[in-house]
């Protein structure tokens, strides 16, 4: 199948009692490292910004936003 991962967009999250707690990078080998996701950073997920810096007060505006976009559209269609 050759199959093939993109481990230049992976970052590693390390949490310690809830926490993000820096760390160190993880080597899988000498030539694939998976680097740690700085502590103010956000990445997305499933269309989903994640991270420690995240405004969890916007997180929720835009998601309720996104929400209604997606009812409207389902409403529209015949």
């Amino acid at each position: 199948m050759q199959m093939e991962f993109g481990l230049d967009k992976c970052a590693a999250v390390v949490l310690k009692h809830g926490k993000l707690t820096k760390s160190q990078n993880i080597s899988l080998n000498i030539q694939t490292v998976i680097r740690n996701m700085e502590l103010d950073k956000t990445c997305k997920y499933l269309g989903i910004e994640e991270g420690g810096g995240i405004d969890n007060s916007q997180l929720m505006d835009r998601l309720v936003k996104e929400y209604y976009h997606w009812v409207r559209q389902i409403v529209k269609a015949d």
